[in-house]
């Protein structure tokens, strides 16, 4: 199923609400943080199998959570989170790109709707395949080299094996039973989703962190979700996407992050959600 451009999307009744809980869950895979009333970060737990931040946003009646992790695990502690928080299970699961990190948690939402762009669709396809079959045949080098660098006498060596010893244990430990996501809706360039109490929508914003890259607006709370878009106190990664401007940096418009942040900045938002380090 494919919505074209600025799609309202209502698919049935509102599912009936339980009592949403007051306490804020806990989680071997996220540490959730309220961002505003009905939207919640869940932010990757060190040594939890999430890898990636990851949203719940309560729409009323309806339950959204977005880019649910690397892993089954982390997908469905998710949808456990998200239970919890808002009274009833995820209706919808948005990813923002393609990466490994942020996508195959939906295996552990089995049930849900995935949306995706048009473009994350066909990079899922083809890269994403890659990128799966990749990690099952290099994950337990991967971990090794995780472990050596973790043990290095130089610092900044010792720190990245450090952080990138939990990656590699969980496609490790996963990648053998995951599969690639299939988005059950797509779009171009904008996906709105509406509950009785907020809309939010899913916007790409085009080449950046990998050729198509979405962030996920809730203009009601003033809260955009950048997932790897934004980092802090951290080089972005852009191979994937755009590192023509390295070549051009002189150009401002040949800048893709530049373009991404002017997109965002109309938005006036009052939070952001930013990736996360391992």
């Amino acid at each position: 199923m494919r919505q074209s451009d600025h799609s309202v999307l209502k698919s049935g009744m509102p599912r009936p609400v339980a009592p949403a809980s007051k306490v804020v869950p806990t989680s071997e895979h996220y540490e959730v943080r309220p961002l505003a009333p009905g939207v919640w970060a869940a932010l990757h737990r060190p040594g939890g199998w999430a890898i990636c931040n990851a949203a719940i946003v309560d729409l009323g009646g309806r339950t959204l959570v977005a880019d649910p992790g690397m892993t089954p695990e982390s997908g469905e502690d998710l949808g456990r989170l998200a239970g919890e928080l808002t009274g009833r299970p995820p209706d919808f699961v948005a990813l923002t790109h393609y990466h490994n990190d942020h996508v195959r948690g939906a295996q552990g939402l089995p049930s849900v709707a995935v949306f995706a762009s048009e473009e994350t669709r066909r990079l899922l396809e083809t890269r994403g395949v890659e990128e799966l079959i990749s990690d099952r045949n290099h994950a337990e080098a991967g971990l090794a080299r995780a472990r050596a660098a973790a043990a290095s006498a130089v610092p900044e060596i010792r720190a990245h094996g450090v952080l990138a010893i939990t990656y590699w244990e969980a496609l490790a430990a996963t990648a053998a039973r995951c599969g690639v996501p299939k988005p059950d809706v797509t779009f171009e360039q904008e996906m709105w989703f509406h509950g009785s109490d907020r809309s939010t929508h899913l916007l790409s914003l085009g080449t950046a962190h990998t050729p198509d890259d979405a962030v996920l607006v809730v203009p009601d709370s003033g809260v955009v979700f950048c997932a790897d878009l934004l980092f802090v106190r951290f080089h972005p990664y852009f191979a994937d996407g755009e590192p023509t401007f390295l070549a051009t940096a002189n150009r401002s418009d040949a800048w893709a992050w530049r373009r991404c942040a002017s997109t965002c900045t109309p938005l006036k938002p009052r939070l952001v959600a930013w990736r996360q380090q391992v």
